[in-house]
């Protein structure tokens, strides 16, 4: 009953949650629905089986550290609660956001800031700074 209208936002949501948390991914493209363009989704340790054993190895502080420069070098700026939403799904309580943001300040890869347009403190990639520098 997922491809029932109604089914649509909940089918999303679960797909969004198990892609985020790294149980499936999109494995291939295929001539599926209304577009005929649909991606086809496999569990992550069936392409990836060593993944759980490496992610073990990293401690949790480092890894959200990464997690959350990743997502700057992306994106390149965003607010503390733009970064907290992405992150909902490891409920990545606020005071571990405020250690991982001072860790990532201190280590000089992200720069914290005003930007105009944005209601409150921004966060910046420092790399993406460091590539509009040099064009």
């Amino acid at each position: 009953r997922l491809s029932a209208e109604s089914a649509k936002s909940t089918f999303e949501r679960a797909l969004v949650e198990l892609q985020s948390t790294l149980r499936v991914l999109p494995v291939e493209v295929a001539e599926a629905g209304a577009w005929r363009y649909s991606f086809v989704y496999d569990l992550v340790t069936r392409h990836l089986p060593d993944l759980p054993a490496q992610a073990q190895q990293i401690p949790r502080r480092e890894a959200r550290a990464r997690l959350v420069a990743q997502l700057l070098d992306n994106v390149v700026v965003a607010t503390q609660p733009e970064i907290q939403r992405v992150f909902h799904v490891f409920k990545l309580t606020r005071s571990e956001l405020d250690r991982t943001l001072a860790d990532l300040l201190e280590t000089k890869q992200v720069i914290q800031t005003t930007v105009k347009g944005l209601p409150s403190q921004s966060y910046i990639s420092a790399r993406a700074v460091k590539l509009i520098g040099k064009r």
